[in-house]
């Protein structure tokens, strides 16, 4: 098990490697004064390329959902399409090649948010995906992938009061299995077992993306976060993080920074205290043991660089 660092000097190893990143902040069709953001990883469905995206006014909060987007091969640009469900924060994976949507469900009273959880659609067809599971109340960034034994490993992400006073952080992970789509509930999720030393004293994560490698690892792209404060204003700082772990032993290894928003180039911030902000996207192989690492970007866009495939090693 690896010793608790301090997410800042994973920061300053990252910073240290001085490596310039080839890369792009994406253009998205959209309507005036509406941002697109914290997108899935883009995907290929019957030739053309997709990505989901979270679509919201720059001065709103919580008053988002996802569009699905079609890349436009000539301009580059992602085109909007008439697909859209009510979630923020997009992700997909596929379970036995059927596309898993998973995205923050927001409910509300007016303008008062009363609770949110994660909810699933699944189906073979991006435009017409049917919800079917819902995860614990005030609980974001749970994901799930397929293993070679047949079940569904879930990671959760508990982030509440009880959390702080027990641990010291913002919020945990957990992991857990069960034997099919149909056995994801909120129970199962909530009684997921924690991994610990993930985070130092009030940092806080979660999983964006998992993946079984060789040796029944799994590969973890994540963010992990902390709060710095200046002028008594937080500055909540996101970085693109990935690990592996070992389920049968619960603990992990090889973490590591991959990317911070100074990687990705400039962007306009939804406020001025998001300017720290890259909430993980996902990878996507593109050979030569590269991938592209995809984030959002201060709460107001999307972007990509190229990066060593942080899981060459486990492969």
């Amino acid at each position: 098990m690896e010793d608790i660092r301090i997410i800042q000097e994973l920061i300053k190893e990252h910073i240290d490697l001085n490596k310039k990143y080839d890369g792009e902040i994406l253009e998205f069709e959209k309507e005036d004064g509406y941002d697109v953001y914290n997108c899935s990883i883009p995907f290929v469905f019957e030739n053309e390329t997709y990505m989901f995206g979270r679509v919201e006014k720059r001065e709103l909060w919580a008053s988002s959902y996802t569009r699905l987007f079609k890349l436009d091969k000539t301009t580059g640009v992602f085109m909007a399409t008439d697909s859209t469900y009510p979630l923020e924060d997009p992700s997909i994976t596929y379970i036995d090649d059927e596309m898993i949507l998973i995205g923050t469900y927001v409910i509300k009273d007016g303008s008062k948010i009363v609770t949110y959880n994660n909810r699933f659609y699944r189906g073979y067809d991006p435009f017409n995906l049917k919800h079917f599971a819902d995860g614990p109340d005030y609980m974001k960034d749970i994901r799930i992938l397929k293993l070679s034994s047949g079940k569904i490993g879930i990671f959760s992400r508990p982030r509440n009061d009880e959390v702080t006073k027990c641990y010291g952080t913002v919020s945990q992970i957990g992991y857990t299995e069960v034997d099919s789509l149909e056995d994801i509930n909120p129970e199962a999720i909530e009684n997921a077992k924690l991994i610990p030393n993930l985070f130092a004293s009030m940092e806080w994560g979660g999983v964006n993306e998992c993946f079984e490698l060789k040796n029944n690892l799994i590969g973890i792209i994540g963010h992990h976060s902390y709060s710095e404060y200046i002028n008594n204003v937080d500055h909540p700082v996101y970085t693109n993080v990935s690990y592996v772990y070992d389920s049968k032993n619960n603990t992990y290894l090889d973490k590591k920074v991959i990317g911070i928003k100074e990687d990705y180039g400039k962007v306009d911030a939804k406020l001025d205290q998001l300017d720290r902000v890259a909430f993980t996207s996902g990878i996507v192989p593109i050979g030569n043991n590269k991938v592209r690492l995809y984030s959002g970007l201060c709460d107001s866009s999307e972007g990509y660089i190229v990066i060593d495939d942080p899981f060459i090693n486990y492969r």
